[in-house]
């Protein structure tokens, strides 16, 4: 996977990544990222966290560390720049990982990230387990929409009943249910999070994945918003299936 289209993006948003220190929050395993930002980018340094990360050097400028967001190993003002995608919706105490992202960046320095799907999604149970040697996804998994906020665990069951064997079946149920991989946070959780952090807010905006999002909007029924409004009814941005924010240090 190259992130070049995604950095190339961001580039003008942050002013630019040369000769600066980035910080990527939620690395990938392959450090591609962090590899991509010194060798295409020309950052100083680039440094990559994530809880299953291992400390590694990949290049003289670019490694990787296990770390906690809300616990990081830095200076204050240490880096210019921090970047995070695919990762907001799986830290649990974001108020904390946003304040101490804010300690260690340099005061004008900039914070983007890009995430999804959140829990206020049609697949916020955000599917992602190995089972039997074989992975399967929100992507190749397609659950009723909203099951995890709409359906107790023996409704669900009783609907997949007939579409696997059992085994399978329970292992869907527990990830739904009790998997600890998502914070669980709606759309205004993050909103009301970003405003109430130490950051300036440039922008703080949902977007929707379509071409995945259509797979799940196939099995909705008339009154599923009803359903949604009536158990839940302080929320109301039920289609944005992630969100990019870019906010700033004064």
């Amino acid at each position: 996977m190259s992130y070049t289209p995604w950095l190339k993006t961001i580039e003008p948003l942050v002013g630019g990544f040369r000769g600066k220190r980035v910080l990527d929050v939620g690395c990938d395993w392959a450090a591609r990222l962090v590899q991509q930002l010194v060798t295409e980018f020309g950052a100083e340094e680039a440094v990559g966290v994530n809880l299953i990360a291992q400390d590694r050097q990949y290049l003289p400028q670019a490694r990787t560390m296990c770390a906690d967001v809300t616990k990081l190993p830095f200076a204050e003002g240490e880096f210019e720049v921090i970047v995070s995608s695919s990762a907001f919706e799986h830290i649990r105490g974001l108020d904390k990982g946003l304040s101490e992202m804010h300690r260690v960046l340099k005061p004008g320095g900039s914070l983007y990230s890009m995430f999804g799907p959140i829990w206020s999604t049609s697949y916020g149970h955000h599917i992602w387990f190995n089972h039997k040697g074989k992975e399967y996804t929100y992507h190749n998994v397609i659950l009723p929409p909203w099951c995890h906020l709409l359906l107790e665990r023996s409704e669900l069951q009783a609907r997949l009943k007939d579409h696997a064997a059992p085994p399978l079946i329970e292992a869907i149920l527990d990830w739904v249910y009790h998997s600890d991989g998502q914070n669980r946070l709606f759309f205004e959780d993050y909103e009301t999070l970003f405003r109430e952090s130490p950051f300036r807010s440039l922008f703080v905006r949902g977007y929707e994945y379509k071409e995945l999002s259509s797979k799940y909007e196939a099995g909705m029924d008339p009154g599923v918003f009803d359903r949604l409004h009536s158990r839940y009814p302080r929320n109301h941005n039920w289609l944005y299936d992630g969100m990019t924010v870019l906010l700033r240090k004064d």
